[in-house]
């Protein structure tokens, strides 16, 4: 039987191992279809300006996240699939969503008294109330960009969407991983980071640097994964 935190079918995880720093930002390259899969992904990373593409890149995100938890030489995914993708990635928005959901809605409990006060006159009460904001929902937000991928995890490899609301488990699962996962959140800063370069290419550049930035992030946490398993 296979062990709670295992995908079904993968092989066992290394009796021991190190994160692989450079291994995210190369993988893709690897690929002998490289070309063809990003240049996919940028149109979908460009649809994504119109929400439907997030569907797809998600989906597309935990194929990748799989592939790499189950050793996959060539783990970068083919487009092949895509009622799959839009079908998981919908699930995997809809998690985003909901947790973003708290952040939304603080962000309206203080805007809208701030309003307000000010349109009332009340310019010091208003000021008062504007100085909660960063100190509420800044922290907040900061904390569900940090759990979040774990949670992303947990719905990947569990194929359950009542697998990111078991909180114990997604910390658990940061705990165990350690100084990878906060490895794995720099890879993604990083990766994000460059990937920004491609507006450098016309901006059209923005978007296939975007899915490349995407990729290596997917691979950092898979791997930040699949150690904590080890």
């Amino acid at each position: 039987m296979a062990q709670p935190n295992e995908v079904p079918g993968s092989p066992a995880p290394p009796a021991a191992g190190r994160f692989d720093f450079a291994k995210p930002f190369t993988f893709v390259f690897e690929d002998p279809d490289w070309v063809p899969k990003v240049l996919i992904g940028g149109l979908f990373q460009l649809l994504g300006t119109v929400i439907i593409g997030s569907f797809f890149l998600f989906g597309y995100y935990a194929r990748l996240v799989r592939n790499v938890i189950g050793g996959a030489e060539r783990p970068l995914p083919g487009w092949d699939d895509l009622g799959e993708y839009f079908v998981e990635g919908l699930k995997l928005f809809a998690v985003a969503l909901l947790f973003m959901v708290p952040i939304f809605g603080l962000t309206l409990l203080l805007v809208i008294p701030i309003a307000v006060l000010e349109e009332l006159g009340s310019d010091g009460l208003g000021a008062a109330a504007g100085c909660l904001f960063p100190l509420v929902v800044i922290p907040l937000a900061l904390a569900t960009a940090l759990v979040l991928p774990a949670v992303l995890l947990r719905v990947v490899v569990h194929e359950r969407f009542s697998a990111a609301f078991e909180l114990g488990e997604v910390f658990g699962l940061i705990r165990r991983s350690g100084v990878n996962y906060l490895l794995a959140i720099l890879v993604h800063l990083l990766a994000g980071l460059v990937g920004q370069f491609g507006i450098l290419l016309c901006v059209v550049g923005l978007f296939v640097t975007g899915f490349w930035a995407m990729a290596a992030s997917a691979h950092a946490f898979a791997q930040a994964y699949r150690l904590a398993r080890a």
